[in-house]
Order: C-alpha cells, then structure tokens, then sequence
C-alpha cells in the first residue's frame, strides 16, 4: 500500500533567513505507523529535524522505477483498458500508474514498454508530474546491516 507523506523543515537561505520547506514522499508500508518509521528512518540523515504535516494513503495499479534515470522526476500516468463483464457485455477499466522519467513522453513511453505484454489492448490517457521527491520503503534486514 502507498501513502502520500509530507514533511516540512526549516532551511536557511541565501540571506540568511529561515525558510519552512515542505515536501512530498511516496512511501511503500502496511500502516500510518510505518510510514512514520520509514520517514523518521530514512529521512533522518537528510534532515535533522523535521515534522510530518500529512499522511494520506494513495492507490497505483503499479509503479515504474527508471533504470537510466533514477533522479528523474515521477509522473502520475491514467491507463485504460476494456474487458468484459460476466455477461460479455464491454467494461472500461481505468488505473492509475506511476513512471519516473524527465519528461511526460518518457513516462508514457515507460508505461508502455511495461504493459506490452497485456494481452487486452490499452491506452495511456495522460500523465502529469507529480511532486514527490522520491518512493521510501521499509528496509529489509540485509540491507539495514
């Protein structure tokens, strides 16, 4: 399950006042109480004192790391696809994807190249740039050692 985290801290600019910065998570857990975890852990390093202002849960069908570009941006992309009802009758289905790339014709083209072996033809509808910075999830124990 995804959720939605942010988190807001004070930063010093060039001018030497301090500045609230939010910003955004995709965070991987089971609960509210490990997304806490998971930020608190993972985000510790990064800064060293921050709050949490929100934890929303969030639905992908699936997401979509890039290989060659793992600083890239995420974009929120809506697949649809036709099937059939128990009566045979057509359904429209809709999911909503998630894909990193630079740029909204590269995320489409990621989500693409993920779903060419659907056997049901599908469209991508549109993508959008989202503001996470990146997806946090637990750490399993070998790479906590």
């Amino acid at each position: 399950m995804f959720f939605r985290a942010k988190i807001r801290y004070q930063k010093i600019n060039e001018s030497g006042k301090p500045v609230a910065i939010t910003e955004a998570y995709l965070v991987d857990a089971v609960s509210w109480t490990d997304v806490e975890a998971i930020l608190y852990t993972e985000l510790a390093e990064v800064h060293d004192d921050f709050s949490i202002k929100g934890i929303v849960p969030v639905q992908f069908a699936d997401v979509f790391p890039s290989e060659q570009e793992p600083e890239a941006d995420w974009y929120k992309c809506k697949v649809t696809y036709e099937t059939e009802d128990a009566k045979g009758r057509p359904k429209k289905i809709v999911n909503t994807m998630l894909a990193q790339a630079s740029s909204v014709t590269g995320a489409e083209a990621l989500i693409r190249e993920n779903l060419k072996t659907m056997l049901v033809p599908f469209s991508v509808e549109g993508a959008g740039k989202t503001d996470y910075l990146e997806i946090l999830k637990a750490r399993t124990e070998a790479e906590a050692v």
